[in-house]
């Protein structure tokens, strides 16, 4: 949808244009302040909806804008109007549909960025990469998503192998020989009981062996005396000779247990005492184990997340390599817009308009045509250059640029020149 023809009356600095392109390159030219913009600002405004500030020319109550819009064979398919005044702006818009407004009609068939390629240009770096992944078709939601869950957990994991690491940062390594498992103080303390009653038993033992013992040595010495009154007392030594003679049997099936020394009872004490210190040491070697092999799990685990990534920016490589860009030398990078190697924002004033109107193109189709208000950035050869890729890509071109008139008060030979809000000449021919 070309426009094939533009009417516009006390648009901010303008007092009244009239402009049908026939199929040629628009370049606006004249001073600055002179009304190009106001131009541009015409068919902006009108086609988009966007807001101008103080749109009425001063000293005036009303301003206009018509914008005839149709097929290349210049056949008039859609007529916009728009007219401002004090108390607000109107739209109208033929043909439309039942049930459609104006400006979604326009909405529906025109791109802002198709308008004016400045618009990209001037975009934010992320803005610009985000709009041209669209128009070629990439979409990395999935792989963002699957990249920022896996970059997720592999900075949990790397700040775990940091905790695990400073965990073990002020610590000894144990004594391989330090068991794994903590001493129970239960089976220690029965140990001890019952090395304390076997002791209990040896003296007792030996307490009643010696009682017997000491027994018959006493009676020994009564029999010895007694046999010197023999008459008197034999009764007395058949009854002691009976009781020694049980006190034997009884002594010999006393059954002594293996002696208890009182340093073992002291050495299982002290072994008690010292358990808590051992556990101490036990525990701490289980930790430093713990945390070695939690370290080397979670190492292993942050190792395959980082290949994750590594086979995520390699298909994010692959996508971007077989989009078709709109011009050679374009591509995309996590965060801009990089032609022939070089971030958009880094290029050239002129390479960056040239860039931009090859995106404004392949952005809407329908609007075969762009506003380029920066011309004057572009040299002969780089406007050139945008007249020719507009014209193979069917597209017609307005293009704003400063120019002067000579010192013979001559207006520039190409162009439509504007002075004071009107136009005053086109291609060096003074318009009476």
């Amino acid at each position: 949808m070309y426009i094939i023809e533009l009417k516009t009356q006390n648009i901010k600095n303008l007092k009244a244009v009239e402009i049908r392109p026939d199929g040629k390159p628009v370049i606006l030219t004249g001073p600055n302040g002179a009304g190009k913009s106001a131009v541009l600002d015409s068919i902006f405004t009108a086609l988009t909806g966007k807001k101008l500030d103080e749109p009425i020319r001063e000293g005036e109550e009303r301003a206009e804008i018509n914008i005839k819009l149709g097929d290349s064979e210049g056949d008039v398919t859609l007529e916009v109007k728009k007219v401002f005044t004090p108390n607000g702006a109107r739209l109208e818009v033929r043909p439309l549909n039942p049930g459609e407004t104006s400006q979604a009609k326009l909405d529906s068939l025109f791109s802002k960025i198709s308008f004016d390629p400045s618009e990209f240009a001037l975009m934010k770096q992320r803005d610009q990469r985000n709009l041209l992944a669209e128009l070629v078709g990439l979409d990395f939601s999935d792989i963002e998503a699957d990249r920022q869950d896996a970059y997720s957990k592999r900075t949990t994991l790397n700040t775990d192998i940091k905790d695990v690491i400073a965990q073990n940062k002020n610590v000894e390594a144990p004594d391989p020989k330090t068991p794994d498992e903590e001493i129970s103080y239960k089976e220690e303390i029965e140990k001890l009981n019952q090395i304390r009653e076997k002791r209990a038993a040896f003296e007792k033992a030996e307490r009643l062996k010696f009682s017997f013992s000491h027994g018959i040595d006493n009676n020994n010495l009564s029999i010895k005396t007694l046999r010197n009154r023999v008459a008197e007392i034999e009764e007395n030594i058949a009854r002691l000779e009976r009781e020694s003679a049980d006190m034997v049997k009884e002594r010999e099936a006393v059954v002594i247990p293996p002696k208890i020394t009182l340093d073992q009872v002291k050495e299982a004490e002290e072994s008690l005492e010292d358990i808590e210190a051992q556990n101490v040491k036990i525990r701490a070697a289980a930790r430093y184990r713990k945390n070695i092999k939690a370290g080397e799990k979670l190492k292993k685990e942050a190792d395959a997340l980082t290949q994750r990534l590594e086979r995520l920016e390699q298909d994010k490589s692959t996508r971007t390599a077989n989009a078709q860009f709109p011009i050679s030398g374009l591509s995309l990078s996590d965060d801009s817009v990089i032609y022939n190697g070089i971030p958009f924002s880094q290029i050239s004033t002129g390479e960056q308009l040239r860039v931009s109107t090859t995106v404004a193109f392949a952005l809407n189709p329908k609007a075969q045509f762009v506003l380029l208000r920066e011309g004057s950035l572009l040299d002969n050869a780089g406007l050139s250059g945008v007249i020719a890729m507009a014209k193979e890509k069917g597209f017609d071109v307005w293009i704003e640029t400063v120019g002067e008139r000579d010192k013979d008060g001559n207006a520039p030979e190409a162009g439509i020149f504007i002075e004071e809000g009107e136009i005053k000449s086109v291609d060096g021919k003074e318009v009476e």
